[in-house]
């Protein structure tokens, strides 16, 4: 037996990628462990720069507001 996700059997000791950015594991157990696959970034200016979720890189992307020649840049990721 194995771990069942969304109707989907998992066998033990396998681990695989969710639609919603999760990284999923089935534990030689049985047991059913998953995490967010991404990291989410902080220390940005929020006035000039946005963040915005790119669901197919699992990843948020930095996005100038209104001045495209502003450098978005985090001081770090957490998550």
């Amino acid at each position: 037996m194995g771990c069942t996700h969304k109707g989907e059997t998992h066998k033990r000791g396998t681990q695989w990628k969710t639609e919603n950015c999760e990284d999923c594991w089935c534990q030689k157990d049985g047991t059913m462990r998953c995490c967010t696959a991404y990291g989410t970034p902080f220390g940005y200016d929020k006035e000039n720069c946005e963040r915005v979720f790119d669901k197919a890189s699992c990843s948020y992307k930095l996005i100038p507001i209104k001045d495209p020649t502003v450098e978005c840049k985090e001081t770090g990721m957490v998550g």
